[in-house]
């Protein structure tokens, strides 16, 4: 209906008039009350229709965001978790060649019967690599060698007492050096005793007294 249609149609309401008796104003039917005439505003539309809500369509720019957040952060992990175990490897690798040029060495020295230079090689070893077989199996090795050596050792000393004690009983007793002969002293020879010239009748006498001396000379000499 147009509102000034309407405005024109309706009528007053009937104006009770207050002086009235009760039973007048409790006998008025309510029926009779004819509504007040509404006029329509200007800026409103002549019909009202009931718009539907729209349904909450939810915000993706925030989600996105923090899923390109979480990625990011997946991927550096992942970036740092490749590159300690990459890093491990290499350190593994670099520790197994140090260890194999090592054990060449030490064992080119056993090889060769240095045992000293073996164990200087087998002392650095068995501080960097503890447990390791290689290093278990030439520190045994060179106990071995070592106990080897010190069997030969006692068999050589054994065999030279052997000889030396064969040696003493075989060979003849050392002479006993002789003392030089006391030197002599010179026999002093009496002098003759002088030859008296005797008479004829003793020249018996004094021939046997000459012979006497003569063989007391000789025997002197």
């Amino acid at each position: 209906m147009p509102r000034r249609d309407a405005g024109e149609k309706t009528e007053l309401p009937a104006i009770l008039d207050a002086g009235g008796d009760a039973e007048e104003d409790g006998a008025l039917d309510i029926a009779h009350i004819v509504p007040a005439a509404f006029e329509w505003p200007d800026d409103l539309p002549a019909t009202i229709t009931t718009v539907q809500p729209r349904p909450l369509v939810p915000r993706r720019a925030p989600i996105l965001k923090y899923a390109a957040i979480g990625a990011v952060m997946v991927a550096t992990v992942l970036a740092l978790v490749l590159g300690y175990v990459r890093s491990s490897q290499e350190n593994e690798t670099a520790r197994s060649r140090a260890l194999t040029a090592q054990l060449a060495q030490a064992q080119s020295a056993l090889a060769r019967g240095d045992f000293i230079a073996t164990e200087r090689e087998l002392a650095v070893l068995a501080a960097a690599y503890p447990g390791h077989p290689g290093v278990r199996e030439l520190s045994d090795a060179l106990d071995r060698r070592m106990q080897e050596q010190l069997a030969r050792q006692e068999e050589l000393r054994e065999a030279t007492l052997k000889a030396t004690r064969s040696l003493a009983l075989g060979a003849p007793a050392p002479s006993v050096a002789k003392a030089p002969p006391a030197a002599q002293a010179p026999v002093a020879v009496a002098p003759a005793p002088p030859v008296a010239v005797q008479e004829p009748e003793k020249s018996e006498c004094n021939a046997a007294l000459a012979a006497l001396a003569l063989c007391a000379a000789g025997s002197g000499r």
